[in-house]
């Protein structure tokens, strides 16, 4: 059974939705984009999907965070990460050259 502040706190989520001016679809977008982010951050790194994911919702649907801030921090967390390196496959060698392997 779900506690006081459980439902309190699902309340609150509920209102915030029915009342967002802006659009609803940029919000999940943003909203998604700013749990990728909260990820990056310790006091989140190995918290529950759905703590995130509510996380982020509250954030963006409140106003805490701006469109601006969202992309910023997304292009912050991408110039952060090391680029990944591209493996090169070695030739495969040619015929002569398997056949004077194999010799």
């Amino acid at each position: 059974m779900p506690t006081k502040e459980k439902k309190e706190e699902k309340v609150a989520l509920e209102k915030l939705e029915l009342d967002y001016a802006s659009d609803r679809y940029d919000a999940i977008v943003l909203a998604s984009l700013w749990a990728k982010h909260l990820r990056t951050r310790e006091e989140l790194r190995y918290a529950p999907h759905a703590e995130v994911i509510r996380a982020a919702v509250t954030d963006i649907l409140g106003g805490k965070v701006s469109k601006e801030e969202v992309f910023k921090a997304i292009e912050h967390d991408m110039l952060a990460k090391p680029p990944v390196e591209e493996v090169k496959k070695p030739a495969k060698p040619s015929k002569e050259e398997a056949a004077d392997l194999l010799e």
